[in-house]
């Protein structure tokens, strides 16, 4: 039977090839995947030039700094998460009060995940910011599409990040007053 035939006689066959496709490209974004041919790191010309620490040292700074703000708020949120164990366990809510506290939790949880990808998207912004310091100032076409590259990977990841702080964020915030509720509603 034809292949292309067969997928649009079965919609799971298309839609699992579609997931695995949405899976693939997230995984390869996530992980900054390249073509290693590509990759300056590679090249001993590139990977051990010499950088100046005056040119990366104010952005790895701000990158430290808001690592240390979002692992206060990976650190409240996990927190939070503790607390509902506490109020299943200790304190009998049931009704709205449990609605209020899974919601609550489900705050929590997000304001989590949130962070952790801020994590990971402004340490990966730092690393891409500092792959494009090595190149040379007088770049060929070709070494100028991957400084490029560099850069649009850069502000991917950037981007990412201005995304997930407020959410984790709000997100907290939403979950502190959702478990305050939930308490004061069963008591």
């Amino acid at each position: 039977m034809d292949t292309q035939k067969e997928s649009h006689e079965n919609p799971l066959r298309h839609l699992w090839g579609f997931l695995s496709e949405v899976v693939w490209s997230v995984s390869r974004w996530f992980s900054g995947y390249r073509n290693p041919v590509d990759d300056p790191l590679n090249n001993p010309e590139k990977a051990y030039g010499k950088l100046e620490e005056d040119k990366y040292k104010a952005e790895l700074e701000l990158v430290d700094r808001y690592q240390s703000y979002v692992a206060e708020l990976l650190r409240l949120s996990l927190l939070g998460i503790a607390v509902f164990g506490f109020l299943y366990k200790d304190v009998h809510i049931g009704g709205v009060a449990k609605a209020l506290a899974v919601l609550g939790v489900l705050s929590f949880a997000v304001a989590t995940v949130a962070a952790l990808i801020f994590r990971f998207a402004a340490t990966e912004g730092a690393r891409y910011y500092i792959e494009g310091l090595r190149f040379r100032e007088d770049l060929d076409d070709k070494e100028r599409a991957k400084a490029k590259g560099s850069l649009d990977n850069r502000y991917d990841r950037i981007v990412v990040a201005r995304l997930t702080k407020p959410i984790a964020v709000f997100t907290l915030g939403l979950g502190g007053i959702l478990v305050a509720l939930s308490l004061a509603w069963s008591l």
